[in-house]
């Protein structure tokens, strides 16, 4: 999805997540999650006429650094 850029200066993610669109403080609650074990996102596939979705991913380094993304269009 994207890159941590300055991972040599500040170290790789080490985290990541989906929240709402915005990237507010809310619970992300859609059809997409955020599979840690895999380091990918996944979403569901079983809607037969298919579905948008729209959201921001988070992530962040052992330092606290954060970078976020808003507006993801599944």
């Amino acid at each position: 999805m994207f890159a941590n850029t300055n991972s040599a200066d500040c170290g790789d993610f080490t985290n990541c997540g989906l929240k709402p669109l915005g990237c507010g403080s809310g619970t992300y609650s859609g059809k997409a999650f955020y599979n840690s074990a895999l380091t990918r996102v996944e979403v569901v596939q079983n809607e037969d006429y298919g579905y948008n979705e729209y959201l921001c991913v988070e992530c962040e380094n052992s330092v606290g650094s954060k970078t976020s993304h808003d507006n993801w269009h599944i």
